[in-house]
Parts: C-alpha cells; sequence; structure tokens
C-alpha cells in the first residue's frame, strides 16, 4: 500500500486535462509500478509542471497518496529525459506510443517491477531511431510477456512437448498463438529457423547485442507478427497503435 509523501522515477504513460487547469498522468515507477495522480494547475503556461508531465517523458516524481484513494497528488517532477522530441520519424513515434500503451493497459495497479523498469529505460532511446526501432520494439514485446509469465516456450510444442530444435518444421498455432511440431500443428504458417534463432538470442543476450546483429527485415516482421498475436491473445484486447501502424507499413 501506498500512503503519505513519496518519490520515484516514472516514466509517462499518458496525460489528459482535468477541469481547467489541472492534468491527469498516468505514469510507470520504478518504485511503485502503475499508479495515476493529478497535478493540480499542471496545464497552466506558468505552471512548475510545464514540459514535465508529457507523455513518454523520464522523470522523478514526487507525490501525496492518500489510504483508499486511486488518484495520487502530484507536487513535482523534475525532468531527467523525454523521448518523443527525439524523432520525427511516424512510425518510430507510434512505436513510442505502442510501449506506453502496453504498459498502462497491461501491467496491474500499484505492483512494481524493477526488472520491467529497467527493460523501459533500455528500449526507449532506440525506439526514436529508426534503424533500431522495430527491433528494440521486438525485444520489448518478447521481454514484456517473458516478465509477465506468459511467454510460450518456442523450442517445444505447446500440444505434445517435443523439442523443437534446428531441424524440426515449425509451425505457429492458429486457435492460440503458440508453437507446434509439424504433427501438432494447426495451420500451415511455418517459422523461419533463424526466427526461431533470434528468439533465442533474445531470451539471453542484452538489446545492445541484438542490435549489433545483421537480421534479415523479412525476419523481424515475421516475428514483430507473431509478438503482437502473443500480447493480444495473452492480454485479451487489440492495441491501437499496432493497427495505426500496420496502415503505415
Amino acid at each position: 500500500m501506498i500512503e503519505g509523501l513519496c518519490s520515484s522515477e516514472a516514466v509517462v504513460l499518458r496525460s489528459y486535462p482535468l477541469r481547467e487547469s489541472d492534468l491527469i498522468a498516468v505514469l510507470y515507477t520504478r518504485r511503485f509500478g502503475r499508479i495515476s495522480g493529478v497535478a493540480r494547475g499542471a496545464r497552466r503556461t506558468t505552471s512548475r509542471f510545464s514540459g514535465r508531465l508529457e507523455p513518454l517523458s523520464w522523470a522523478e516524481v514526487g507525490f501525496f497518496a492518500k489510504r483508499n484513494s486511486d488518484l495520487v497528488s502530484i507536487d513535482s517532477a523534475e525532468l531527467i529525459d523525454s523521448f518523443s522530441p527525439r524523432t520525427h520519424d511516424y512510425r518510430c513515434l507510434l512505436q513510442l506510443s505502442f510501449l506506453a500503451e502496453l504498459l498502462a493497459d497491461t501491467t496491474p495497479e500499484r505492483e512494481p517491477s524493477d526488472a520491467l523498469f529497467r527493460l523501459v529505460l533500455l528500449v526507449l532511446p532506440n525506439l526514436t531511431q529508426a534503424a533500431t526501432a522495430d527491433l528494440a520494439q521486438l525485444y520489448f514485446a518478447i521481454w514484456h510477456l517473458k516478465l509477465a509469465g506468459l511467454y510460450p516456450d518456442h523450442r517445444h510444442c505447446h500440444r505434445c512437448q517435443t523439442a523443437l530444435d534446428e531441424d524440426s518444421a515449425v509451425f505457429r498455432g492458429v486457435s492460440r498463438e503458440a508453437f507446434a511440431c509439424g504433427q501438432c500443428r494447426e495451420g500451415s504458417q511455418r517459422v523461419s529457423a533463424l526466427a526461431l534463432t533470434l528468439l533465442d538470442m533474445i531470451g539471453r543476450s542484452h538489446l545492445a547485442e541484438i542490435l549489433r546483429l545483421e537480421v534479415p527485415a523479412a525476419v523481424i516482421t515475421e516475428l514483430l507478427s507473431i509478438a503482437e498475436c502473443l500480447l493480444k491473445q495473452s492480454f485479451e484486447r487489440s492495441f491501437r497503435s499496432v493497427k495505426l501502424m500496420s496502415h503505415h507499413a
């Protein structure tokens, strides 16, 4: 339970107006997980919050939490960095929005995860650059599922548990987005050997190592499609940013 005066690093996920001059901000914090709060007077031109509670800003935030209140009262925000202004690439902006949407809609309220917070800070700078954004998006999606305990084993058939090695024919599921052997397959969408190898590497390597690889664009596209379906089925929801990205592709 959060109560009293608190402070934490936070990434702003969403912000929207409340009354004439106030702002509601949804934050993913290092110490407290996802929280929502009111910043009084934040929309005034002379506000001390000016430019510090914009979506995809990283800040040290101070707030006061009351017992049994869903909203905290945000007292201060010291900007550390802001990621949206770093890029004018429309797809990169959508990918940044996708990360914020995932965190806002799929993380439990007030359940901290230092590993997830560190993952967010690792990925955000790479989502601002077109050359690294797709791999960074894929890395975040896979690790978000892993940290939530929702990622299926891509090296074993989800039905018969047969090991799926480099010589196996591996297929995507239809009724559920999992991985199947040739005997248990439900459809004809085969997963390439390069895609499986990249999934192995994502599971054991730092993002910096993944970004140094020369990965064919077709393999990244293949895995982004798999990851997006996994997210949709695991969290039982569609994501607006994914639809916008598909229209922009």
